[in-house]
């Protein structure tokens, strides 16, 4: 082979793995997340009391005491909508970067933070529909655009009560119940309320979808959102709400767990729950602290118990079995 050849080769070599790299670029993050499961620390977990405040939020990575440089540059300037997938109006983005500002506030006492935070609220209450709902106007795996989440619901409430709580406003009151409203409306009805397959209720993160069902870190931030009414408004209606949905949530924790993993949804395939195994961890501390169920802690010990014994395999494994996921969807032409 000529030296002129060889190069050719090579360079289609390398222009043919960066044409697949690029089209496949989703898996190879999707891929990146999976084997990330049992690096990084798990998220810190906060329980808040039942008096009257809420504190900062049930789970955040850190809690700096000081304004950052980083802190400073964002906090300095008028606040701006979060970008998640090219868009403005994801409301799970939106109430999220609220929260991590509400926590910073807390944490620094700096009042720049909250306006940040209320700004987020503001936001919220300019894109939540007259029924209570939060969109999602794009499509998703098998959902159409305008699909909904328990998840965006839950968390909108607990950012809207947290700032109400600092700058009083009726308006973020009536919005956190009509979202809760909506949250407990059948997924038939255009709600997000879906059921086990024996029948228990479950919060759904992706309401209405045939591939992502039972969602399990969705159904907990959507149940956080539960409590914070209860503890605000002492609706004991809503009381009775957050007991059943944790029991019946906590009687199927059994089904998320794979011996050496957990997995992220209950749709037959069983996704890798990948970077939310952490996130699973830190929830079922919260959940067992919040509600006293030996089940939560149980669960939090052995996944725990995961993550730091079966490292060197498991990662391997959860590929693997992601692999044959793929193919399976692919031969029964599944939307994945």
């Amino acid at each position: 082979m000529t030296r002129r050849t060889a190069m050719t080769v090579l360079s289609f070599v390398v222009l043919a793995t960066a044409w697949f790299v690029y089209t496949h670029r989703s898996y190879f993050g999707e891929l990146q997340r999976v084997f990330s499961y049992t690096r990084g620390p798990v998220p810190v977990s906060n329980a808040s009391p039942s008096g009257e405040r809420l504190g900062e939020y049930y789970i955040h990575y850190e809690l700096q005491t000081e304004v950052t440089p980083a802190d400073e540059e964002v906090i300095s300037k008028p606040w701006v909508p979060p970008v998640a997938l090219g868009r403005t109006d994801h409301p799970v983005a939106v109430a999220q970067n609220g929260l991590r500002n509400y926590d910073r506030w807390t944490a620094t006492g700096d009042g720049r933070f909250l306006e940040h935070a209320r700004a987020a609220s503001d936001h919220l209450l300019g894109l939540q529909n007259a029924d209570g709902s939060w969109d999602y106007n794009f499509a998703f795996r098998d959902l159409e655009a305008g699909w909904r989440s328990a998840m965006a619901q839950g968390e909108a409430i607990s950012l809207l009560l947290r700032v109400s709580q600092d700058q009083p406003d009726d308006r973020y009151l009536a919005a956190a119940r009509r979202s809760y409203e909506c949250m407990l409306r059948p997924v038939s009805a255009r709600g997000t309320l879906g059921s086990f397959p024996d029948g228990d209720p479950i919060l759904e993160e992706y309401a209405g979808s045939e591939v992502d069902s039972a969602v399990l870190n969705g159904a907990i931030f959507a149940l956080f959102g539960v409590r914070d009414l209860m503890l605000v408004t002492g609706d004991a209606e809503v009381g009775r709400t957050w007991t059943s949905l944790s029991d019946a949530l906590a009687g199927h924790l059994d089904g998320y767990d794979r011996g050496e993993w957990t997995v992220y949804d209950l749709d037959p395939m069983g996704h890798p729950a990948g970077k939310y195994h952490r996130i699973h961890i830190a929830q079922a501390r919260v959940m067992y602290e919040l509600t006293g169920d030996s089940r939560w802690r149980t669960a939090a010990e052995r996944w725990e118990r995961y993550r730091q014994e079966r490292a060197q395999w498991s990662g391997i494994r959860i590929w693997w079995q992601d692999l044959k996921d793929r193919f399976h969807v692919v031969l029964t032409r599944r939307n994945f």
